[in-house]
């Protein structure tokens, strides 16, 4: 077996097996089948569960309340669920069982309509959902392999098509057949996709986590930037989709259109995502998480001049870029920076930050928004969130540059020395 010892950007050596750098074949079909599933029960839950909150008579703040509950779960879980992941060699075991526990609870979730019981279930939702895509990223990524990692986007590309396929069919039958269709269709949907989630393989770990490793890694300016970046692409996207169904639905849009509005989202992230290996294989990661926050800006800024539902649902097509591109160079370059065995772990703290902190605050603020100053004025506040974000990431990349670049001019000389 050859083994090579490669500095990382974290300033910590790494024994890494050439041999199993290569992308496997084993696998990728419960990948490509995991994300389909999975992303079809997001399409069925996350444009729609407003619609359902206003249906039991809450208004925008309290919405805005229960969409921003996750993050007190969220931030602690996420990583949580991870670390214990990594340090006992439990991601087969405790991904489907999260999994299935949270359609569980989301089924009792969408039986509840008194605020209270809605606020303890959101919570316990978080607990158990919060987790699930960062450690099956994590297993992905790892299945894929170095050489194999730019791949990732071919597989995530079978999410757009099952949220696509959903978000359009849910749209349409819920005009026919009401907001029920919504828990019933989430947690069939979620199980089957936690039972291909327990076919995905366990991330094999050459060298055993050292936690050293770890606070060289949010140490590092590269990584806290991207933290910092990631945490305002959050606030944009949790304030955008939280609140575009409500927005199609103040203009005028009837039910159906707000399926239309998503397949055109799924039809531009499947344009992206066979797009992303090429790109990431070509060393344009960067590049395309600048372009995705140009997209975010773009975007909002759009809908704050737009009162046209159909004008409106055309800025769907803007989504590849806001959300596909720019996530999936963000997990590449996070995963380029972890040290060994904490995967997962790196994974959830990214992802607690965006989906968590992020998600949260921004919901609670798209819903006093939207409620005091209506839907111009939280769009607007949207974009400038992509701003600052955009701004973060480019100059912690260029500090991240020069930082690396005195590190290896120092091991030149250091090496220059040793050889004298």
């Amino acid at each position: 077996m050859c083994r090579l010892r490669v500095p990382f950007t974290y300033d910590s050596p790494l024994t890494l097996d050439i041999s199993k750098t290569s992308a496997p074949t084993h696998g990728t079909r419960w990948a490509a089948f995991y994300y389909f599933s999975f992303f079809a029960a997001i399409g069925i839950l996350i444009p729609y569960i407003n619609l359902y909150y206003e249906s039991v008579g809450l208004d925008t703040g309290n919405i805005g309340i229960l969409a921003a509950l996750p993050t007190v779960v969220s931030l602690v879980a996420s990583p949580l669920w991870g670390a214990v992941a990594d340090r006992l060699r439990l991601h087969k075991i405790l991904l489907p069982l999260a999994m299935v526990l949270n359609a569980v609870v989301v089924f009792v979730l969408l039986q509840m309509n008194q605020f209270v019981f809605l606020a303890i279930f959101v919570l316990l939702q978080s607990f158990f959902g919060s987790p699930v895509g960062p450690m099956a990223d994590n297993s992905i990524l790892e299945m894929l392999g170095e050489k194999g990692r730019h791949k990732y986007g071919s597989l995530r590309l079978w999410g757009a098509v099952g949220f696509g396929i959903t978000s359009w069919a849910i749209g349409n039958l819920i005009d026919r057949t009401g907001l029920g269709i919504i828990a019933y269709g989430y947690a069939i949907v979620y199980v089957i996709s936690a039972w291909a989630a327990s076919h995905l393989p366990a991330p094999q770990i050459i060298a055993p986590p050292m936690f050293h490793d770890l606070k060289r890694l949010l140490a590092n300016v590269g990584w806290r930037g991207l933290l910092i970046s990631m945490f305002f692409m959050g606030l944009t996207a949790s304030i955008h989709s939280n609140y575009f169904v409500l927005y199609l639905k103040d203009i005028g849009a009837p039910s159906s259109l707000f399926g239309t509005a998503f397949v055109i989202a799924s039809v531009s992230e499947m344009l992206i995502f066979l797009l992303v290996p090429k790109l990431i294989q070509r060393g344009l990661a960067r590049a395309m998480v600048v372009a995705g926050f140009a997209a975010w800006i773009l975007r909002e800024a759009l809908c704050a001049a737009i009162q046209d539902p159909m004008l409106a649902s055309a800025t769907q097509v803007l989504h590849g870029l806001a959300f596909s591109a720019l996530w999936t160079a963000t997990i590449t370059l996070a995963r380029d920076l972890v040290p060994p065995g904490w995967g997962a772990t790196a994974q959830g703290l990214l992802a607690s930050v965006a989906w968590g902190a992020a998600w949260g605050l921004g919901a609670l603020l798209g819903g006093q928004l939207l409620q005091w100053s209506g839907a111009s004025t939280m769009f607007t506040i949207s974009a400038l969130c992509s701003v600052i974000g955009l701004v973060v990431f480019l100059i912690s990349q260029r500090m991240a540059r020069s930082a690396n670049g005195s590190a290896a001019s120092a091991l030149h000389i250091t090496t220059q020395a040793a050889g004298t």
